[in-house]
This record gives structure tokens, sequence and C-alpha cells, in this order.
């Protein structure tokens, strides 16, 4: 397929659904306690590549946990399936290097097929943040697309067949050698099986809270390529075939320090380059980097939806993934397990505990605020809007960060499997 325009072509089979399964936080989720009935895969997040030789490592307890998180999928179903994500958001600076010469290219992909074989691995999950840019301070050069092909091209033969190659990705095509999107992918699409859009964490915690994953841009964000519909046209349009492009999406939330009773739309506009290392897309949790400088406006105002009343007591408190009440992530779960929300239907949850919802019409998510806090999230509600663009869009699937995130009960990736009727 060559670049040549959005293709608005439904996939052939049925769209799947995967997670991330993060191991720092396995204690949450212990493997014989996920419930398979809504996630076709599961990425276990991370591979770490070690410095030179390149072999693939773990944290320290994690080697018996993939293994048993493998066993436990294919006792499920055959059709039931586990990869690796190999890097992160802290774990991608050996990339560069890793794939800038023909050996190191060798060495490399050798590493990742005796990965593979060791743990008994369904599929290989590339997160490499960012080729071309930055990410958290990483060395990158003009090349690295470039490279980054090259080494898929001597990775993917060795694959056993039926062993899947995918990648997690920006919401906006790798960078080429100016850091901006290239505008040509249809190579990558050639070896991946499929890529995972990032779209989350494109506003993150910030004192002008913004919406952590836009469904669409419909009032003129400064970020308009940064949501769900316009990423995915923007993949699709650069060569990217529809079937092989899933959206990812956050089962988590953003605490900002604000006394905002709206989302705002940052004024500077930002692409991809060296100066926006952090657009959108750090799949690892705690990631406090600086957010675009705003002076942020409402976007448009919120009031397709009224706002839930509070009723009047002081607010529960909220305790973002480090443990305090500062800015930062928030799973799902911890929000309605907080008391901030309640469940008032078995598909809807509405505020409580002195905390107030809206729904921003902009971006097509909720968000709550008490006092000086507002926190911008994803509820099963917006998970379905989104699995139902990706529906409409004939994409081939979802993926959230992460499968830990979600309640008990499966409430957000019930709410996507409901989306895409499947």
């Amino acid at each position: 397929m060559s670049a040549s325009g959005f293709n608005a072509q439904a996939t052939n089979g049925k769209q799947l659904i995967g997670a991330y399964y993060p191991d720092w936080q396995t204690n949450r989720l212990p493997v014989n306690q996920i419930d398979w009935t809504n996630i076709d895969y599961v990425s276990y997040a991370f591979g770490l590549l070690s410095p030179s030789t390149y072999e693939i490592t773990l944290s320290a307890g994690s080697d018996s946990t993939l293994t048993s998180l493998v066993e436990a999928a294919h006792a499920q179903s055959p059709s039931k399936k586990v990869e690796l994500s190999i890097g992160g958001w802290t774990g991608s600076e050996p990339f560069s290097e890793a794939v800038s010469t023909d050996a190191n290219r060798e060495k490399l992909a050798t590493a990742i097929v005796n990965a593979q074989k060791k743990w008994n691995l369904d599929g290989i999950d590339l997160d490499w943040e960012y080729p071309g840019l930055p990410g958290a301070g990483n060395p990158h050069t003009g090349s690295d697309s470039a490279n980054y092909l090259k080494f898929l091209k001597v990775l993917k033969p060795q694959l056993p067949s039926g062993v899947t190659l995918s990648a997690a990705t920006a919401v906006y095509p790798f960078a080429g050698p100016d850091g901006k999107p290239l505008a040509d992918v249809s190579g990558f699409g050639e070896v991946f099986d499929h890529i995972l859009i990032m779209n989350y964490d494109v506003f993150n915690a910030a004192p002008a809270p913004g919406p952590n994953a836009a469904l669409k841009d419909t009032c003129g964000s400064s970020k308009p390529g940064a949501n769900a519909e316009d990423s995915i046209k923007a993949w699709n349009e650069a060569g990217m075939p529809l079937e092989k492009i899933y959206l990812g999406v956050p089962a988590y939330g953003y605490l900002h320090e604000s006394s905002a009773k709206a989302l705002v739309a940052r004024q500077t506009p930002t692409v991809p380059g060296a100066d926006d290392t952090n657009n959108g897309q750090p799949t690892t949790p705690n990631n406090d980097q600086p957010a675009t400088p705003t002076n942020g406006q409402p976007a448009a105002p919120t009031d397709g939806q009224p706002a839930t009343p509070t009723n009047g007591a002081s607010p529960v408190t909220i305790k973002n993934a480090d443990g305090t009440t500062a800015k930062g992530q928030v799973d799902f779960d911890a929000i309605v397990d907080s008391g901030a929300l309640k469940r008032v239907s078995a598909t809807q949850f509405d505020a409580a505990g002195g905390w107030t919802r809206k729904w921003d019409e902009c971006s097509s998510t909720p968000f709550l605020y008490s006092g000086s806090q507002v926190l911008s999230y994803d509820d099963p509600e917006s998970f379905k809007l989104k699995a139902q663009l990706a529906k409409d869009m004939g994409i081939g699937g979802m993926g959230g960060w992460t499968l830990i995130g979600d309640t008990n009960q499966g409430d957000l990736y019930s709410a996507l499997r409901e989306g895409l009727g499947v």
C-alpha cells in the first residue's frame, strides 16, 4: 500500500482487544486472577535491552511471572496470546545504537529470537519511544527510522511462523531525518503485524488541565493530530494498512492541581520534533515530564451534559500512582475505590464523595473537580465511544494501558467489546 490518503475499509477479521500488564504492578492483579473474557492478548511490560549485548532481560522476579502468564493464556484458549513489550519510556535508551549497524541489528535480532523461544511468546512488541526523537532524553539520530526498518527486515524472517511483530507508536508516524513525521511508512506496514497508537498522555498533569485521550478534534485543539480519529488517519494516509492499526486507550487519568472547572486547549501548537519529546505517548506510569507550556483557555463550553451536583460533604481523597495527592496518574479502579465515583448502572459511573463530574464535549471524555484538584480520565462511556470509532474506521483492534487499571468487574474492557460489537 502506498501513502495515498485515508483508506476507510473494514477489517476482514475480528477486531482484537489487548492490554498491557506491567511487571511492577502484578501484585495488584496476580496472573491467576486475570479475567480473560474481554481480552484477546496481553502485552507483558517490559523487556529491557542490555547494553552492548542487547540481551533481553526482565526485572528481578519477573521471569516466573511471564512464564505463568503465557501458561495461563494458553490454558484458557489457543486464541489467547501473550507478547513481550520491549523498551518503554524509561527503557528505550539502547534502541538507536542497537539498530545503527548491520552487526548490531543482527545481534539484537538474535537476542529477541532467543527471548521468544525462552518464554514461548506469541508475539514481540517493540516500544521504542521514539525513533528520531529524544523521548526521555535518549540518544537519537536522523537515521533512526530508516535503521529501524532495516532492523525489522532482519528480525521478521527469523521469528517463527505465527509469532507476531508489533510496535507501540506515537500518534504521529515515525520521525524522519528532519524530526517531522514520515510521509510514507508503507515499508513498516509490510513487516509489522500491527502497530498500537498510544493515544494518551497528550495533556498530562499540569496547572491547566486538558484531556488525556481525546476522541476527535472538534474544538480546534492546539494538538490537532493528537486524538484517536486523526492519529488513525495520519498513520493510514502515510501507508499503514487499517487492519494493522490498533488504537491505544488509557485505563487511567491525570490528577491536576487546579481550580479549573473546564478542560482547556493548549494555545501553543506543537508537532513532533526535538522540542516536543512527550507528545502523547509514554506508556510507563508516573510520567510527570513537563508538558508543553500553555496559557490555556477553555476549548469550548462543556455544557453538553449537566454537571453532577456534589453532596456538599468534604471531598474524598484521590491519590495518584505515587500514593500522594499531588498531580500524577490515577488508575480508573483507584478513582472508583476512593469513592469519587459511584456505580449508577451496569455500565455507568457518576460523581460521589464531594466531587463533581462533567463531560468535555471537545474530547468526548469525562472529568471530575473538587476544590483545587481536577481529574481528567476515561470511563466506560468514553471507552465505548472510542471502540465505536475504531469499528467505524475499520481498524484491526484496540489495546489498553493497563489491564490492571480496570475494575474487578472489567468495566472498561467490557465497554470496548460492546463498542466494537465483538
